[in-house]
């Protein structure tokens, strides 16, 4: 992993951004021209402002990029067996030793498909006659879920060293994962898979408040279903990179891996810290997190293809300003900002203004909206936020304001769910305002879609 290289000078003058003096002991980094590798997370504790090399591109790249030649077509007898038979000739493995389990991948400007069946854009789908058991009631969640899957496929896939599955199990707006403990013959009934731990509500086991009559689901990261162009396998044991390109590795675009824990910059208990003109990619764990920043700026940036964390994290801010910036690709939410003290009714005066937030909730794909808003005080104004398959907005900040956005292109996949999805809590909804936004062309699935949810009548 190459170090990125640093310019440090003062800042001096006026800021144009608020008119205030500039401070005299606040740094410049400036990036230098091409890709800029950040391993570790860059910790920042005073008054720093990054910007990019003057008439260049810069980029920060907190992952690794492999290149073509890193890459060989698959050989080996044994795994070429376990790979379906239409793909063996058009899989390629790299040598690659994650440090943290399984890293983020990240092809051709996109986040990876991890190998699933179906592909990517299609479901497989739990009827109420394929269902063995809705699951036992446990605390808040349901044990023992099983049903019949009786797809050929699943005869080839290796339970033994673990399936998992993702799916929509009782609820159109609840996504979750679940583990696959055994496949097999459960009280006479055959190609029975039943779950080994605990999932949320339970497979089709209350009302669905009219959302569809099949469960939705897919079953992803197996070796056995490397099948389509762009998906991926990690074996982590023989750390190795398996990706189906039949067209050629070299055409997939560029292809990066993340096994770095921790956002790429962490501002901590710092006022005055700026990130001007700055592009940032691939990252697991999100790009920004803020804890008790003051008077931050984030202005003309671009951060993309981020893994299962909020893209941009704060806390305790106060006076931070996002704006002008462009954030996509994200596995989980945007941008999520907490400021204000709730019990004080202190306003935070964070504001987001003049963003994009598009192609989000990837990985995450239910409650990662583009942006969550919390504390008290804090405003998002004439913002895109759009592509995605649930919500848009979390309004849970007090006094807070959400006024000329363009919300479009949400709720693409679920049910019973806003756009501005906000309710349950009284007290913490208090104060909020919409105007002026424009929100149209939203998800219908099931019917039960709407612009601005107070949900439970609240």
């Amino acid at each position: 992993m190459k170090s990125f290289v640093l310019a440090l000078g003062l800042v001096t003058g006026v800021c144009g951004y608020c008119g205030a003096s500039a401070r005299p002991d606040r740094r410049t980094v400036t990036l230098k021209p091409g890709d800029n590798f950040i391993d570790a997370t860059v910790v920042i504790t005073d008054a720093v402002r990054y910007v990019s090399a003057p008439g260049a591109k810069s980029r920060v790249v907190g992952a690794r990029i492999l290149k073509a030649s890193d890459f060989r077509k698959v050989t080996d007898p044994l795994v070429l067996s376990r790979i379906p038979e239409e793909g063996r000739g058009s899989v390629h493995v790299c040598d690659f030793r994650s440090r943290m389990g399984a890293p983020a991948v990240f092809i051709g400007g996109r986040i990876g498909e991890l190998a699933r069946w179906p592909n990517a854009g299609e479901w497989a789908y739990v009827s109420s006659g394929d269902v063995v058991c809705r699951g036992v009631k446990t605390g808040s969640r349901y044990t023992g879920c099983a049903f019949v899957l009786s797809d050929p496929r699943a005869k080839r896939w290796n339970f033994a060293s673990g399936v998992r599955m993702k799916g929509y199990w009782t609820h159109d707006w609840a996504f979750s994962e679940a583990c696959v403990g055994s496949f097999g013959t459960v009280n006479g009934t055959n190609d029975v898979v039943t779950f080994s731990y605990p999932i949320p509500y339970g497979l089709l086991s209350t009302h669905t408040l009219g959302g569809l009559a099949k469960r939705r689901y897919y079953v992803f990261g197996l070796l056995e279903e490397l099948d389509a162009s762009g998906e991926y396998f990690y074996d982590h044991e023989a750390g190795r990179l398996y990706v189906a390109a039949p067209e050629g590795i070299g055409r997939l675009g560029e292809i990066a891996v993340c096994d770095s824990e921790g956002p790429v910059f962490e501002v901590r208990d710092a006022s005055g810290v700026e990130f001007v003109g700055v592009d940032v990619a691939y990252r697991k764990d999100g790009f920004l997190k803020l804890s008790g920043a003051r008077s931050l700026l984030v202005d003309d940036c671009n951060f993309t293809c981020c893994g299962a964390s909020y893209a941009v994290e704060a806390s305790g801010a106060e006076r931070c300003t996002i704006r002008n910036t462009k954030l996509s690709v994200l596995g989980a939410g945007g941008i999520l900002m907490d400021g204000g003290d709730r019990p004080a009714l202190r306003r935070g005066e964070n504001l987001i203004e003049n963003c994009k937030v598009l192609h989000f909730g990837i990985i995450k794909r239910t409650y990662a909206p583009a942006v969550r808003l919390e504390g008290v005080g804090n405003t998002v104004r004439g913002c895109e936020l759009a592509y995605a398959p649930h919500m848009a907005v979390a309004p849970v900040c007090n006094y807070g304001l959400f006024e000329f956005n363009d919300v479009h292109d949400v709720l693409l996949e679920t049910g019973d769910c806003g756009a501005f999805y906000t309710g349950r809590n009284w007290f913490k909804g208090q104060g909020q305002v919409f105007r002026y936004n424009h929100i149209h062309d939203l998800g219908k699935l099931g019917g039960s879609s709407c612009a601005i949810y107070f949900d439970d009548c609240q």
